[in-house]
């Protein structure tokens, strides 16, 4: 497309619109990107602007832990954290502040002989600042290539309280968040896998979001919120 006199918007999404791409080949702002309403329930998009500055349109990696076993660490006698990651609790909740979302380590995480096993309601992801960049890939693999795990994202104002069930906060390419109202988050409806090609997906999170929560979970009942499995999550990576 050639983008002369118009708005900065190659396009407006409006339901389930997944795997479109938008090559803008003039345009007069950097920032071309795409209205995602409040209707909208999957992202996972691109647009390319090849002109001025092309590159800034790629992703780029962020963050990565290659062997989650190699850097857990103990937090306590009873605790257990990993090296750059945040350990994340999905259970209920009465927090609001960002800061009570964040823990160093948790009970109820185990490190075994190649991964390390979250039992139900624990999660480990980043913290990420959200304010200019919208949308971030993640991928995660668990031993021996098994199936399990589920996106787990919380939003944060940028006063650095958590925002609740707001529509268009966290969009995914892959699954429907669901609003997981005792744990103050939301989970994907579906857990990643190589058979159904969901082990990388794209999150968006909206024009309000200041800060993300951004990880994986043990797997979470659908009907209750309720945990229903444990993960032997091995390792994770995420780009912007």
């Amino acid at each position: 497309m050639r983008m002369e006199a118009c708005s900065p918007l190659a396009a407006r999404h409006t339901a389930g619109a997944q795997d479109c791409g938008y090559d803008i080949a003039w345009t007069n702002t950097y920032l071309v990107g795409i209205d995602y309403t409040a209707t909208a329930n999957r992202c996972g998009n691109a647009v390319i602007n090849r002109h001025r500055a092309p590159a800034s349109r790629f992703q780029r990696f962020l963050a990565g832990v290659p062997n989650t076993r190699a850097a857990a660490f103990r937090q306590s006698a009873t605790e257990i954290g990993v090296e750059g990651l945040i350990t994340i609790a999905t259970s209920t909740t009465t927090a609001t502040f960002m800061a009570d979302f964040c823990f160093n380590g948790l009970t109820d995480l185990t490190p075994t002989d190649r991964a390390v096993t979250l039992a139900a309601n624990r999660g480990l992801g980043w913290m990420l600042d959200t304010s200019q960049a919208k949308e971030f890939a993640l991928a995660h693999w668990l031993t021996s290539g098994a199936s399990g795990g589920r996106l787990f994202v919380r939003v944060f104002d940028g006063a650095a309280n958590v925002r609740e069930n707001i529509a268009g906060d966290v969009l995914a390419s892959i699954t429907t968040m669901q609003w997981n109202g005792p744990a103050r988050g939301w989970n994907a409806g579906a857990p990643m896998d190589d058979a159904n090609f969901n082990r990388r997906q794209t999150i968006r999170v909206g024009a309000s979001v200041a800060y993300a929560q951004v990880g994986v979970s043990a797997s979470m009942c659908r009907s209750t919120c309720s945990p229903c499995a444990s993960t032997d999550c091995q390792r994770q990576h995420l780009r912007c």
